[in-house]
């Protein structure tokens, strides 16, 4: 069996074809965002598990537009998951 390519170099599978795992995929720069999104997106993740607290981060949910699903657990940045 071939091990399955991870869309991006950040992220890894943490059960191949179901669970992808990696850092937030926005981005300062819009244009490398709307790049690292594209290839989630293709990879076939249509849910994004966001740890981030709201305003701590470039937001980039608007920009997955009904293709995947956002949900927001936030974390406390340097707690413990």
């Amino acid at each position: 069996m071939t091990e399955l390519p991870a869309p991006t170099p950040e992220t890894y599978w943490g059960e191949p074809g179901k669970l992808l795992a990696g850092p937030y995929p926005g981005a300062h720069n819009p244009e490398h965002s709307k790049m690292k999104l594209a290839r989630l997106l293709e990879a076939g993740v249509d849910v994004f598990l966001d740890l981030t607290q709201e305003g701590g981060a470039t937001p980039y949910a608007s920009e997955l537009r009904g293709r995947a699903r956002h949900q927001r657990m936030s974390i406390a940045d340097f707690s413990t998951p």
